[in-house]
């Protein structure tokens, strides 16, 4: 009987270390239904220039943008300061596709892809803003769980407030 729960517990283990780290996903979403064309959301998610002014204030700094600040190929340099992580990176528009998403790369060992994706709907568009984070190494893990995601899930959430502010005025 022994050997058969030990074989059990084993073979299950992976299993429940997958769920556990599904579970505790590192990633931020966010989504908001915008009341506007996914046209006029892409228009502003799109030009870095405008981005910039529509994080809510302690979420990035120092932006130094690039020769061009619209359209794919955009770049800028900026801060993100989200809790008490301080990180510097460039971001290019990668790629957008009109009235479907957005998505913006900031490369390097330490950077990510955020993918703004429109879906159109009867009352505007829903924009679903997604951040793909690498989990930080032990022993960074907790602190990021506990203190910087919370504070970057705010800042994308009041991202996407200012965004909806941005085209219905």
């Amino acid at each position: 009987m022994l050997p058969a729960l030990l074989t059990l517990g084993l073979s299950s283990g992976p299993a429940l270390a997958d769920a556990d780290t599904s579970a505790q996903s590192s990633d931020i979403v966010a989504i908001r239904s915008i009341a506007a064309s996914p046209e006029a959301v892409v228009a502003v998610l799109s030009d870095l220039r405008r981005v910039e002014t529509l994080w809510p204030a302690d979420c990035t700094r120092d932006w130094l943008h690039g020769a061009v600040s619209e359209g794919p190929g955009a770049s800028a340099e900026l801060t993100y300061t989200m809790g008490p992580m301080r990180r510097r990176l460039a971001a290019t528009l990668s790629r957008v596709e009109a009235g479907r998403f957005v998505e913006l790369d900031h490369a390097g060992k330490r950077g990510f892809i955020t993918r703004w994706v429109l879906t159109p709907g009867e009352l505007g568009t829903s924009v679903e803003a997604h951040t793909w984070i690498q989990p930080p190494p032990w022993p960074f893990g907790k602190l990021y769980t506990n203190r910087v995601q919370p504070v970057w899930q705010a800042c994308q959430e009041g991202f996407l407030e200012a965004v909806s502010k941005a085209v219905s005025d």
